[in-house]
């Protein structure tokens, strides 16, 4: 059975329907599902634990994925707010396709280089992944981020450390100095915040549709609102804009397909290109850990030349914002072998470190004002459509993901090993490479001879992922890693 986790949580899915289980619970209640329901890993505790309610509940993987995200927009705002955007690569097993949601937050169309604000993107872009995916109803996905907003939420470790490192340019924006009490109150786990303001928002969201954000009286509101903090943003950029659905770009793995999200999205395009170099001729598992980190770093600094080169701007990435940790990932697989990866960003650390007056939303930078890219990977079978493998980055560079992907994959290492062990990238800067302090003495030796210079920084980005080796749903044996890095939270169920 499935394993309940602390107290019950705000999720309660009443859909009239009629099909039950033995333990007399109908679908759409927590508990539903016996045995196996799947797994999620998120960056924020609560996010993973509403979803794994959802997936108990007979949810499918985008229930679980968009029900986690709003809970994370409401308790890890820094980088999941609903004013940003991000891309998610879907395993959407019953179509035998994997498919890329791509719904990036973009520079108004009056912006220009000066924009000052991004387009906010999530909420449409959950809109879509759940109605091309979802299972359960809209409303009641939405109710847990509603009543954290609404009735307060106790500040959890991975926010507390967001706050406390942005908190010095954050507090200049008046609504988030109120909002998260940066007004001399100590910046604490467990402190409760209530965000009135955003929980209306996500009530006429939630009853409303995503439409009302973008088309309707909210979305006036919304557009003013960011007016009056003096961004170019108008009525007609929230009502025009729209999110994706992209092939992916793929790459065999035996008898297996492994998936990156394409262009627009340069994160995928340059975790795609590292990992095309690292497979080439097994030359990432036959090397060193120096000669790993070297690859990688060498492929990274051709990719962000050539996506930058296409006008996307990837090679264009503000560095600055190093040591503030930038944007949130979500991972997740139901029962049945569906499986969603997303990475959301602000573009920034706290976005624009800016709120729209009355909304309680945090604002994304302008696109290119970049901290990191995101993106994400799927390994699944197109014959069987088993799923095996799936991963997520948040903030930091797209190298990372790739690396995770090939010790994984290619070099047979424990994904929890693949994610853990100390981290190096470049930053599309020929020469500078930057190494967290737990980096062995004989790599970072070996990068100095090789003519980089180290640079060292703590929590180089975050990845969530799973491993299922035997593929799901033939065998629920899968390893679910949350990134330590995040204070963030991966669950799941046993079959017994």
């Amino acid at each position: 059975m499935w394993r309940q986790l602390g107290r019950k949580l705000p999720l309660i899915l009443a859909l009239g329907l009629s099909a039950c289980t033995g333990n007399g619970l109908e679908e759409g209640q927590a508990g539903f599902v016996d045995g196996f329901f799947g797994g999620i890993m998120v960056d924020e505790p609560r996010a993973a634990l509403i979803g794994r309610d959802v997936l108990s509940a007979g949810g499918s993987a985008a229930d679980a994925a968009v029900a986690a995200y709003f809970t994370m927009a409401v308790t890890k705002p820094g980088g999941a707010s609903l004013g940003g955007g991000g891309v998610c690569l879907v395993h959407d097993r019953p179509n035998s396709r994997v498919e890329a949601v791509e719904f990036l937050p973009v520079t108004p169309a009056n912006g220009g280089r000066n924009a000052t604000v991004a387009i906010p993107a999530n909420v449409r872009g959950m809109a879509l992944l759940h109605a091309r995916y979802g299972r359960l109803n809209w409303a009641d996905l939405l109710v847990p981020a509603e009543s954290f907003a609404r009735d307060g939420h106790a500040i959890s470790r991975a926010f507390a450390r967001d706050l406390q490192t942005a908190a010095g340019t954050l507090a200049g924006d008046a609504e988030a100095r109120q909002i998260f009490g940066l007004d001399g109150s100590d910046i604490t786990e467990g402190r409760v915040v209530r965000q009135i303001e955003l929980a209306a928002v996500l009530t006429l969201v939630r009853t409303r549709g995503a439409g009302e954000f973008y088309n309707g009286a909210l979305g006036r509101q919304i557009a003013e609102a960011i007016q009056s903090t003096g961004a170019a943003m108008t009525a007609d950029d929230l009502r025009e804009y729209r999110p994706n659905i992209l092939k992916p770009l793929q790459f065999e793995i035996g008898n297996d397909l492994i998936y990156f999200p394409p262009g627009p999205v340069d994160g995928g395009a340059v975790a795609a290109r590292l990992w095309e170099t690292g497979d080439n001729n097994d030359r990432y598992s036959d090397g060193s850990a120096g000669e790993r980190v070297k690859l990688l770093a060498e492929a990274a600094s051709g990719a962000f030349a050539k996506v930058g080169a296409t006008g996307n701007g990837a090679a264009i990435i503000d560095y600055s914002a190093r040591g503030r940790h930038d944007g949130v990932s979500l991972v997740t697989v139901d029962q049945n072998g569906n499986a969603v990866a997303c990475s959301f960003t602000l573009n920034r650390p706290f976005g624009a470190d800016k709120t729209a007056p009355g909304t309680g939303i945090l604002l994304a930078a302008p696109a290119g004002a970049r901290a990191s890219l995101p993106s994400a990977v799927i390994m699944a079978n197109p014959v069987n459509d088993q799923v095996f493998f799936g991963a997520a980055i948040s903030g930091g560079s797209p190298a990372i993901l790739a690396a995770v992907a090939l010790e994984t994959l290619r070099s047979g290492q424990d994904i929890g090993v693949a994610v853990t062990q100390a981290r190096a990238y470049n930053t599309g800067s020929p020469d500078v490479m930057i190494a967290e302090p737990g980096l062995a003495k004989p790599v970072q030796d070996f990068l100095q001879k090789a003519g980089y210079t180290l640079q060292s920084q703590e929590a180089l980005g975050r990845v969530n992922g799973f491993w299922c080796p035997k593929g799901l749903p033939r065998e629920p044996s899968c390893q679910f890693v949350a990134e330590p890095r995040a204070h963030g939270l991966a669950v799941s169920a046993d079959e017994r």
